[in-house]
This record gives C-alpha cells, sequence and structure tokens, in this order.
C-alpha cells in the first residue's frame, strides 16, 4: 500500500492536506493512507477529489452532452 513513503523518514510536519479518491484503501480509519498521514501530523485535513465521479457521470450521458 506505499509503506514505504512512511519508512524513508520523511518529515511530515509541513505537510497540510491529503487528497484522496475515498476508497477504503485510502480513507481506512485504522489502516488506510489517511490514517498514517495523519499519525504522523495530526493537523493534516483530509479532502475528497471529486473530478473522477464527474467523468463517470459525463460518460453516461448521451451526445452532445457528453463532451467534456
Amino acid at each position: 500500500m506505499g509503506e514505504d513513503i512512511f519508512e524513508e523518514g520523511r518529515s511530515w510536519a509541513n505537510t497540510v492536506g491529503c487528497t484522496t479518491d475515498s476508497t477504503p484503501a485510502m480513507l481506512g480509519c485504522r489502516y488506510g493512507f489517511h490514517a498514517k498521514v495523519k499519525a504522523a501530523n495530526s493537523n493534516v485535513s483530509k479532502m475528497h477529489y471529486m473530478i473522477h465521479r464527474y467523468a463517470i457521470t459525463v460518460e453516461a450521458l448521451p451526445p452532445p452532452q457528453n463532451r467534456m
């Protein structure tokens, strides 16, 4: 799951936000990516990345509305 970025000894003190797509691997409250970032710096805020939902919605529209 990318534990290596936590094992490299990086400082997370300057991290202010974490943006994910809301998958369980990213948002898991105990073992997800955001939980690991939050453990490294409790001041990090969580943001949800919505553009993938927009793309899925647009694909379902009939032409010409489905052109981005």
